[in-house]
């Protein structure tokens, strides 16, 4: 099987060639070096270890490959999945979020974070969280997306809402509506299969003629 090592910024060998994969995150290279033991070392870009996660206690918890969610999660909080199926969060100390607090250190499922809150949800029912572990936006939608250029499409009886970071309704759809946040936009497909898109954060709605569209979150074209 390859091997890889880790080379600095100025050309410099890190490391040895000891590790099985490498991936990139906020808080610098994580080695995984052993998948199913949950194994992984960080280096920062000088070469220096930021965390090791032989020395978390709560290792034996998680699932075998849980540890390679390290690259999919943001804002240095990393998604991580129990061997009991549930999900939750972890910092790069190995302490996980909310479990000495009174609010939920696990739920049924989970999104990473996107600009500083995470999708979660218990009991069918989703909300947001923030990077402290308070609920930013309390559980209450059959469905909630990542937050894009400040919105993030969520879904309550049966129809599709636009929300900013504070759980404010900018844009309702109508019944039948399926909405996609693509970053930038949204893009609404109308129950007659008609197509509307509106930019975000300011939900204007663009008048579109050409199918064949680029949009940017400062405009479109």
């Amino acid at each position: 099987a390859p091997r890889y090592a880790l080379i600095a910024m100025d050309g410099s060998w890190a490391t040895d060639f000891l590790f099985s994969r490498v991936m990139a995150t906020e808080l610098g290279c994580v080695c995984v070096y052993d998948g199913a033991k949950n194994l992984a070392t960080c280096f920062a870009a000088d070469g220096s270890a930021v965390f090791d996660t032989s020395s978390w206690s709560r290792l034996g918890e998680l699932a075998p490959g849980s540890i390679e969610t390290l690259g999919s999660s943001g804002s240095a909080m990393m998604s991580i999945n129990y061997a009991n199926g549930q999900k939750g969060f972890m910092d790069k100390n190995g302490t996980v979020l909310n479990r000495a607090g009174d609010l939920p250190s696990f739920f049924d499922d989970a999104r990473g974070f996107s600009e500083g809150l995470a999708a979660v949800c218990n009991y069918g029912q989703w909300g947001y969280l923030a990077l402290d572990g308070s609920f930013a936006v309390e559980r209450q939608y059959s469905y909630a997306g990542d937050f894009m250029n400040g919105i993030a499409v969520v879904k309550k009886d049966g129809v599709y809402q636009a929300i900013n970071p504070s759980g404010e309704t900018v844009k309702q759809f109508a019944a039948g509506d399926e909405v996609v946040n693509e970053g930038g936009y949204l893009k609404v497909t109308t129950a007659a299969q008609a197509e509307k898109y509106y930019l975000s954060p300011s939900m204007n709605e663009a008048n579109i003629y050409d199918k064949e569209l680029h949009m940017a979150s400062y405009g479109y074209w």
